[in-house]
């Protein structure tokens, strides 16, 4: 099961950008958008500082031009890295997705750009429930092909509904 469902997950963030990857760097804030979905943050208790930092020492590339696989850094061993919510966390801890056209301000902050395969109308802005490694609910974004929005939610919904943890889910430029 959990072979699968990481193979799904992959598969959806594959299926969410066509740029390279930007080089690992501090992630800026951004404002909120609006949408169908509720832009407020969900805690105003901000989590423990973790110990690893995502993205910050990123893996060395195959020729590829995929990731080596590495052995697990031991202060990961036993993660639960905290999750950023940009977005508040799903009512009473269930699921909830959503697909709607891009709004133009999160099309700006995404990795999509006019050379990209896909026209920016042929894509949808998903709004995601996940569990966090921190071992909470989350509500994340992403920007996939129209024709496989729907599939990606119920994807994400049986990931949500088997605990399956995600680091983060969003659609922000990276050291943008």
């Amino acid at each position: 099961m959990r072979a699968t469902a990481t193979v799904l997950a992959a598969t959806a963030l594959l299926l969410s950008s066509c740029s390279s990857p930007a080089p690992p760097g501090p992630v800026p804030a951004r404002p909120a958008e609006t949408s169908s979905a509720a832009t407020t943050p969900a805690t105003s208790v901000p989590p423990p500082a973790p110990v690893w930092q995502v993205g910050a020492k990123p893996l060395p590339l195959r020729r590829d031009g995929f990731g080596q696989i590495l052995p697990t850094p031991p202060v990961l061993a036993n993660r639960s890295l905290p999750t950023v919510d940009l977005l508040p966390p799903p009512a009473g801890n269930r699921f909830a997705g959503t697909v709607n056209p891009v709004p133009a301000g999160v099309l700006a902050r995404s990795t999509w750009q006019p050379a990209c395969p896909v026209t920016a109308g042929e894509l949808r802005y998903l709004t995601l429930s996940f569990w966090g490694f921190d071992g909470r609910a989350h509500t994340g974004e992403m920007l996939v092909n129209a024709s496989v929005a729907n599939a990606v939610v119920t994807v994400f919904g049986r990931l949500f509904a088997a605990k399956f943890p995600i680091e983060a889910v969003d659609d922000q430029k990276r050291g943008a």
